[in-house]
C-alpha cells in the first residue's frame, strides 16, 4: 500500500496534467481566433517572401482569418528571426526561415537568439535546388571534365557567391573538397552581381537557385553543367546531377523551413503543419511553385527537426574544414 500523503500528490499531478491537456487541446479546436503573423526576414521579392505570401493566402482562405506577411529585413535575417524568437508562443507568429538559419549557429558567436532553443520546426516549406554553371566559353559541358579541367589549371578558375558563408560559397568549397580541386572563391554583396559577372566572363562558375539561373541558361548566356539535387529534377529533367558526374551525395539547394517561438503549443503546431501539408498537395499550388523552380514538402514538424539537424552537420563539416568565417 502507498502512503495516503503519496497517493494525494500523484493524483494532483495527473489532476494537473488533464487539466494542461484539456487547455492545450482546446487551444487547438478553437484556433485560429485571431490575424496570424509570418515573419519574413528578407525583403519582398525573394523566394521566401513568394512562398510565406503563397502560404499566408492559402491558410486565410481556408481557415476565414488574416493572415500576414511581415517583412523585417536586416542583419542578414537576423533581425526578423529575433524578433520572431521573442514574440509570444501563442500560435499566431510563425518565421520562414532559409539555410543562414542552420549555419549561423557555427559561423557565428554574436546571434541575439539560440536556434535550437528559441524555436520548434513546424514544416520545411520547399526547397529550390541549385545548379551549377557556367560560362558558355569555359570549354568542358560535363561535371567530369569541368574537374578535369580544374585539375589543369590550379588556382585559375573561380566560383561566385553572394558572401562568405552562403549557400554558394559553401557549395563551392564542397565542390573544391569532394573533386580535389583548387578554385577560387568570389564573393559578391548579391547573386545579381554574381551572375552578372559570370555571364560577363569575370567568373567562372556559380551555384545557383534553378529560377535565377535557367531563364538564362535558356537564352545561352549561362551553360548548365549539372544540378546538385540526390536525383534529377522534373522541372529540368534535362540537367545530369553531380552524383551521375561522380560526386557521390553531393547536394546543394535553397530551402525554407516556418518555424515558431519555442513553447508553441504542440497542437497548434501540428494543426497548422496538417493544413500546410494538405496546401502543398493542391494542383494550383504546385503549378505556381513549379513556375517558380521550388519543389513543395509540407513534412512534419519531426521530420523538419531531423531535416534541421541534418542540414547543420553538412555546413558545420564544410565550414570547419575550409575554415570558413562570416562577413
Amino acid at each position: 500500500m502507498y502512503p495516503k500523503i503519496f497517493i494525494k500528490a500523484a493524483m494532483l499531478v495527473f489532476s494537473a496534467l488533464l487539466a494542461q491537456a484539456a487547455i492545450a487541446q482546446g487551444a487547438a479546436q478553437g484556433y485560429p481566433a485571431r490575424t496570424i503573423r509570418i515573419i519574413a526576414p528578407f525583403p519582398p521579392g525573394a523566394t521566401l517572401d513568394m512562398l510565406s505570401r503563397l502560404v499566408a493566402q492559402k491558410l486565410g482562405e481556408d481557415w476565414g482569418v488574416s493572415v500576414i506577411v511581415e517583412n523585417k529585413a536586416g542583419g542578414g535575417g537576423l533581425i526578423g528571426i529575433d524578433a520572431g524568437a521573442k514574440a509570444a508562443p501563442d500560435g499566431y507568429t510563425f518565421i520562414t526561415v532559409p539555410n543562414s538559419f542552420a549555419a549561423n549557429p557555427i559561423l557565428r558567436k554574436d546571434l541575439p537568439y539560440d536556434t535550437w532553443k528559441d524555436f520548434v520546426p513546424v514544416t520545411l516549406l520547399g526547397i529550390t535546388p541549385h545548379i551549377l554553371v557556367t560560362n558558355p566559353n569555359v570549354p568542358a559541358k560535363t561535371t567530369q571534365e569541368l574537374v578535369a579541367l580544374a585539375k589543369q589549371q590550379p588556382g585559375k578558375l573561380s566560383y561566385a557567391s553572394f558572401g562568405n558563408g552562403t549557400t554558394p560559397h559553401l557549395a563551392g568549397e564542397t565542390l573544391k573538397q569532394m573533386a580535389g580541386i583548387d578554385i577560387i572563391h568570389v564573393p559578391y554583396r548579391g547573386q545579381v552581381q554574381a551572375l552578372t559577372d559570370l555571364i560577363g566572363g569575370q567568373v567562372t562558375m556559380n551555384f545557383g537557385n534553378l529560377p535565377d539561373v535557367m531563364g538564362h541558361v535558356k537564352a545561352g548566356k549561362l551553360k548548365a553543367i549539372a544540378i546538385a539535387s540526390p536525383e534529377r529534377s522534373a522541372l529540368v529533367p534535362d540537367i545530369p546531377t553531380l552524383e551521375e558526374g561522380g560526386l557521390t551525395g553531393f547536394t546543394s539547394d535553397s530551402w525554407f523551413v516556418l518555424v515558431a517561438p519555442a513553447k508553441t503549443p504542440p497542437e497548434i503546431v501540428r494543426k497548422v503543419q496538417m493544413q500546410i501539408a494538405d496546401i502543398m498537395r493542391r494542383p494550383d499550388v504546385k503549378a505556381r511553385l513549379a513556375s517558380a523552380g521550388v519543389e513543395p514538402s509540407g513534412n512534419t514538424p519531426e521530420q523538419a527537426a531531423a531535416f534541421l539537424q541534418d542540414q547543420a552537420a553538412k555546413y558545420g563539416k564544410t565550414i570547419k574544414t575550409a575554415n570558413i568565417k562570416a562577413d
